[in-house]
């Protein structure tokens, strides 16, 4: 691990059209007035999960397809972005009124795992279901009915399962985030459900530490504390360990482990120029962190620029950060770094509001204000975005991975501690 947080550019991802991998669009903003100018096409966000490997697999769809036709594709890459092949898949018979996959991961060895929930009609009970595909095909499937809320582990039925996870030696986990501190542990080979294992304290979500190491944050609700939970899969010892009122909202959004002994977590929810990643130690709570702004790629993909109140920050492999002061800050909180232009001038979208589209600012790359103008629909669709933290992943070496879309394709910033 590093003595402080780093920032580097990840892997750059192009969209091709060849392939399929290109990205869908919605209007943006989502406000209920609007000026026609605001009104531009915005790229979706697109769910990736790495793999043991290092590969990338990105989940494109359109952005709600439970009530559409058309069946999402899984398109797979290896570490060094090589296109490797797409995943097609299917929508269940029985989900004519909805379908949500819930849940997916890749083992990088042609093997997918996908949690999915759906319904027949509307007022239907739903059904969870979990599938193992090898190269495209499935291999099994294992199911059960919602039980009017009421679930029952050993048979797979119930709400709340919303989360799988590959143990190096047990197989596959599912995760019950509704219910109290309950993980299936399903057999790769077949999917039958093969142990139930009952922890001391709920979890809201699930990391491995290490092998068999296992960590999750909890609420002690007599308390009104949250704290870290862990537990050996393979030993079956189990400890828990609370937190003090500094940590609770620390712990509020976790995205991963840093391995052996780093949460992740964000904090506030990022947005705009606000935000701050966490590194929490879970042997003694100690806390690293890192304050981050709004990122934007470079016109080639090959550096990031982050943007905070008074400075630009440029990233690129290999070079120590590099900090421009603005001749005038920016100004405004929900100010966004919006693109890098073929000038290699940083161009600000900020002052955006119901029935006003805001303005472009235009910084060179000495931090002077260059030009500013109207933010004209031409402009706003050449914004790249962040996605929220859900879209978010900490990789197999504890990396956060962030990543970024614009018109050219998508990127990663990582941040490692």
């Amino acid at each position: 691990m590093n003595s402080k947080p780093q920032i580097n550019t990840g892997i750059f991802f192009p969209w091709n059209p060849e392939t399929g991998f290109t990205p869908h669009h919605k209007k943006s903003p989502n406000f209920g007035e609007l000026y026609q100018q605001q009104i531009y096409q915005k790229i979706e966000p697109i769910p990736f999960e790495t793999d043991p490997l290092g590969g990338f697999h990105f989940l494109l769809s359109s952005y709600d397809f439970s009530h559409s036709d058309t069946s999402p594709t899984i398109f797979h890459f290896n570490r060094e972005g090589k296109f490797t092949g797409k995943t097609q898949l299917t929508r269940p018979a029985l989900a004519k009124d909805f379908w949500e996959i819930k849940s997916w991961k890749t083992d990088g060895e042609s093997n997918i795992y996908l949690l999915e929930e759906f319904a027949a009609s509307e007022g239907d009970i739903h059904q969870v279901r979990l599938i193992e595909m090898k190269n495209g095909i499935e291999k099994w499937a294992t199911s059960g009915p919602d039980n009017s809320g009421h679930t029952e582990y050993l048979s797979f039925t119930g709400t709340g399962f919303d989360g799988i996870s590959i143990e190096d030696k047990k197989g596959l986990f599912v995760f019950n985030n509704r219910e109290s501190g309950k993980i299936l542990v399903i057999d790769p080979e077949n999917g039958k459900i093969s142990e139930l294992i009952e922890l001391d304290q709920a979890g809201t979500s699930y990391f491995k530490a290490s092998a068999h190491e296992w960590v999750y944050p909890t609420y002690f609700s007599e308390k009104r504390l949250r704290g870290i939970g862990r537990f050996n899969s393979e030993s079956q010892e189990k400890s828990s360990k609370i937190g003090d009122e500094n940590l609770f909202g620390l712990l509020l959004y976790p995205l991963g482990m840093a391995p052996p002994n780093q949460l992740i977590t964000a904090y506030p929810l990022p947005f705009g120029l606000e935000g701050r990643i966490n590194a929490i130690n879970i042997n003694d709570f100690s806390v690293q962190f890192l304050n981050l702004g709004s990122f934007a790629f470079s016109a080639d993909g090959k550096s990031v620029n982050m943007l905070t109140d008074s400075a630009l920050v440029h990233f690129m492999v290999g070079e120590p950060p590099h900090y421009t002061t603005l001749s005038e800050p920016v100004g405004n909180s929900k100010s966004e770094l919006a693109f890098v232009n073929e000038n290699g001038n940083f161009v600000v979208h900020t002052g955006e509001e119901p029935g006003k589209p805001g303005i472009m600012k235009e910084y060179s790359s000495n931090g002077h204000l260059a030009n500013s103008f109207p933010a004209k629909k031409e402009f706003l669709e050449k914004k790249g975005q962040t996605p929220g933290i859900k879209f978010w992943r900490v990789n197999s070496n504890g990396v956060l991975l962030i990543p970024l879309i614009n018109e050219n394709g998508i990127g990663f910033v990582e941040l490692s501690f």
